[in-house]
């Protein structure tokens, strides 16, 4: 609907570009966007160091200690198997994923998010599966 009101009144654009899950590119172009097999970008592309020395790996988790991957100051210090699961985190190492239809479009979503909620990073971001929405 925003779309076909945006054709009518352009100004309309400017003050709304849709970006869930790769939206503003279909709408801009008219083509599917890539597949995601990884929307979370902790400690791959994302990475926080705090002014306490901490390090954690994205924005969302900074200053939780359940989340603290390490330290930078005054020593360098980095939990490897945490970091690990972290970079390993993708819809290819999600069991929930594996067999889910949607999965290239979630990518299977917020890794601090699934922690939080299921315990473990490489866990689905929900606890329903989105098929079964």
């Amino acid at each position: 609907m925003f779309v076909k009101l945006a054709e009518r009144h352009p100004i309309l654009k400017k003050f709304h570009r849709p970006e869930f899950k790769g939206i503003n590119h279909l709408v801009q172009t008219g083509e599917l966007y890539l597949p995601s097999y990884d929307t979370c970008p902790a400690c791959k592309t994302e990475w926080v160091f705090d002014l306490y020395g901490d390090i954690y790996g994205c924005t969302a988790t900074t200053g939780q200690n359940n989340y603290k991957l390490g330290t930078y100051f005054p020593e360098f210090k980095l939990k490897a198997d945490e970091v690990k699961e972290w970079q390993e985190r993708s819809v290819l190492t999600i069991p929930e994923c594996q067999t889910c239809e949607v999965s290239l479009i979630c990518g299977g979503g917020c890794g601090a998010v699934a922690k939080d909620r299921q315990g473990k990073v490489l866990a689905l971001q929900i606890v329903t599966p989105l098929r079964n929405f």
